[in-house]
């Protein structure tokens, strides 16, 4: 069933989030490969197979990568937050938008993360809530042929919309039998944080 048209261009699905309140949060890309932009939208999940119930898609930010990536995950005080790969002003890397009332409405992006490298592309975003009320992301970084480079982790208060600095958890070597850190995974059992690659 079709539900949303592109604001341009085709449309790439990153991810979505159905909250307690029985409201599918829905994040994605619509464009070209040579210029796209990441676009939220939502619905109530009873009517979600409905054109009309779902909102006019809201633009959270331009010059999306190609290929890209992101995640959006929530909590049970509305809390929204959107991590997505782009370079604006060639900046390659992560940039976030938050909101505090169930995606209503969203802070301006910005930086979490730069790779300072034009070559250097975030990938294979990863995210997951836990139940204290923070969520933990986890991405590889890839070049310009896409060999995995590094893999990295960082965690925000949902409440506070507070970013930790990001960790680096692995690097590719030179061991010619070395994929790299590739398409991690993430769990969170209430107790201990696994991540997976």
């Amino acid at each position: 069933i079709d539900i949303l048209l592109p604001p341009f261009g085709e449309t790439e699905v990153y991810d979505a989030y159905l909250s307690d309140k029985g409201i599918i949060h829905l994040l994605f890309r619509s464009g070209t490969a040579t210029g796209s932009s990441v676009y939220y939208s939502r619905a109530p999940l009873v009517r979600a197979d409905r054109a009309t119930a779902w909102s006019s898609p809201t633009l959270i930010g331009r010059a999306a990568l190609y290929p890209s990536s992101g995640a959006l995950i929530g909590d049970e005080s509305g809390n929204l937050v959107i991590v997505y790969s782009a370079n604006p002003g060639g900046n390659n890397g992560l940039y976030t938008a938050y909101s505090s009332d169930e995606g209503a409405n969203w802070s301006d992006t910005e930086p979490i993360f730069l790779t300072f490298d034009s070559d250097l592309t975030p990938y294979s975003l990863q995210m997951v809530a836990a139940a204290n009320g923070q969520a933990h992301l986890v991405w590889n970084i890839v070049d310009e042929v896409g060999v995995d480079q590094a893999l990295y982790y960082t965690r925000i208060d949902l409440d506070q919309a507070d970013w930790k600095p990001p960790l680096l958890l692995a690097e590719r070597t030179a061991q010619a039998d070395f994929f790299g850190p590739s398409f991690p995974a993430i769990a969170d059992n209430g107790h201990e944080l696994v991540v997976m690659y």
